[in-house]
């Protein structure tokens, strides 16, 4: 089984897949902590310009991400 996270900043889609493979013995990552250091640096943005665009605060952002 794959899960799958769809991202959308300004416009461009990024599709994250990962294959569950039901083995795994340490604690899942939080969405926002992928979010912050998986995909912002990608895009050049950082929490708070994200925020701003999106027009959220950060915090928002991060935790219901």
């Amino acid at each position: 089984m794959m899960l799958n996270c769809v991202i959308t900043i300004d416009e461009r889609v990024t599709i994250m897949a990962i294959e569950d493979t039901g083995n795994v013995k340490r604690k899942p990552a939080h969405p926002g902590e992928m979010l912050r250091e998986d995909f912002l640096p990608d895009y050049g943005l950082t929490v708070t310009g994200l925020a701003v665009k999106k027009e959220v605060s950060r915090i928002r952002l991060l935790h219901s991400a």
